[in-house]
């Protein structure tokens, strides 16, 4: 999630107290889907014939760095670099119509490399550009799995097996790319809302899966994951060595064993006490060297802050989705037009605190299916509610691209993706049409 809104407050504050027991998740079952390989249905690289494309002029914003002199490891993947300082803009992976596509933004050339009959959706590269994770079936059903494919669509490997989610399914990478957190959840349930399960699955089967929560606290009415970060923002990057957590009165950052614990800044954040944080509303910087919080008060207001990575330096910020030179934030805010309820993207520099708005980026909230009534008449819904019957939501989804000039998102499934400048406010339309929001492979700069 990105600025809380009331309904998200109430349900970070007021769901707190339903937390209980959870049914244990069924690590053997995770372990033996993992080490087991399915039929890869299709696998083609990236066709090197070019399509004459119209919207040339805009490539600039898109320039693919791709590495002279890459260094392989065994004999198909490149080693790319982490999602850690500048990087340049390479692939894109997205779904449409129950397949994965890989594009090139340059040329608009786009080739299936994962299709068949089960309906696979929300690609996400892994952070070494090697890997993609895929969500295949309906995430709000028990028969979602998660797959993870090289990154031409070869090697299908099943991680997380179908069964072991209930009540909707969320992923993202470790910044290491070695594991994928899955946001799942079980019953019986702690409250009517999605409660915020955490695993953690090694993608290679090297290490048996583990469920996270507890220890970290369950995050109750809404997900634990941020949906427009790269990947999950809780690990430190680049080693995904240590993790951050909030609670009661408390920043908390563990070992990645979840063995032992230390507290984060109790001298500068004593002076909001009583105060609580949920699952969302703590990230690190993509280059480790800050952390984002939002603190929830007794008097219903949400106070939110950038503060340096031993705790120091607390300054309040706007805080959303990390830029990937950890220079900026980029924060959904509710549109300010009576006659066109929606959402806008908002850019707030870190260091000045100045905030840019990407009037491109405006969209209307859009609602599909049933959907539970919004909590009281002044309180309006600027942002995402999801669940089995239906929901509300602006974007289908929006992220940085990874040289941190530009934002990409996409207003609903079925419409070509924009790109929009950060800098200028300008937007170009890519080529293909996308059903989820799309994942950008990052590339070594070109040097000037």
């Amino acid at each position: 999630m990105d600025e809380l809104n009331a309904f998200e407050r109430r349900l970070a504050a007021g769901l707190d107290a339903y937390a209980g027991p959870r049914r244990p998740v069924n690590a053997v079952a995770i372990a033996r889907a993992a080490g087991a390989t399915s039929p890869v249905r299709r696998g083609t690289l990236l066709g090197s014939g070019r399509v004459p494309w119209r919207l040339m002029v805009a490539a600039a914003l898109l320039v693919v760095s791709l590495a002279a002199g890459a260094v392989f490891v065994g004999s198909q993947h490149p080693q790319l670099p982490p999602v850690v300082g500048p990087a340049g803009n390479g692939l894109v992976a997205y779904s449409s119509d129950g397949d994965i596509f890989v594009g090139d933004p340059v040329t608009g050339t786009s080739t299936a490399i994962v299709t068949g009959p089960e309906p696979d959706s929300e690609p996400m590269f892994s952070p070494d550009g090697t890997h993609i994770a895929f969500i295949r079936g309906d995430p709000w059903s028990d028969d979602v799995t998660i797959v993870v494919v090289s990154d031409d669509g070869s090697d299908e490997r099943v991680v997380m097996p179908a069964g072991l989610s209930d009540r909707g399914l969320g992923f993202a990478w470790t910044p290491d790319s070695a594991s994928i957190v899955v946001n799942h959840d079980n019953f019986p349930f702690t409250t009517p809302y999605f409660d915020g399960e955490l695993s953690l699955v090694d993608v290679f089967g090297r290490a048996e899966p583990r469920l996270l929560t507890p220890p970290l606290p369950i995050g109750p009415g809404g997900p634990y994951l941020n949906r427009n970060a790269p990947f999950a923002h809780m690990f430190r990057p680049p080693n995904a060595d240590v993790i951050l957590s909030g609670g009661a009165n408390a920043l908390h950052l563990w070992d990645v064993d979840l063995e032992s614990m230390t507290e984060l800044a109790p001298e500068e954040l004593s002076r909001f006490e009583p105060y609580s944080t949920c699952g969302w509303c703590v990230a690190w910087s993509p280059d480790g060297s800050m952390i984002s919080v939002a603190l929830n008060v007794p008097d219903d207001a949400i106070d939110t802050f950038v503060m340096d990575a031993d705790g120091t330096d607390v300054r309040a910020m706007p805080i959303g989705t990390w830029s990937p030179d950890s220079s900026k934030m980029a924060l959904e805010r509710c549109s300010t037009n009576p006659e066109r309820p929606g959402a806008v993207i908002v850019v707030v520099d870190i260091a000045s605190g100045d905030e840019r708005v990407l009037g491109a980026t405006s969209v209307e909230t859009k609602t599909e299916g049933s959907v539970p009534p919004r909590p009281s008449e002044e309180s309006e819904y600027c942002g995402w509610y999801e669940g089995p019957d239906g929901r509300v939501y602006d974007y289908e989804g929006w992220s940085w691209t990874p040289d941190g000039r530009s934002i990409v998102m996409l207003e609903r499934a079925g419409t070509r993706p924009v790109v929009v400048d950060v800098e200028t406010g300008d937007a170009i339309e890519l080529p293909w049409e996308a059903d989820s929001a799309l994942s950008w492979r990052a590339r070594p700069a070109i040097e000037p």
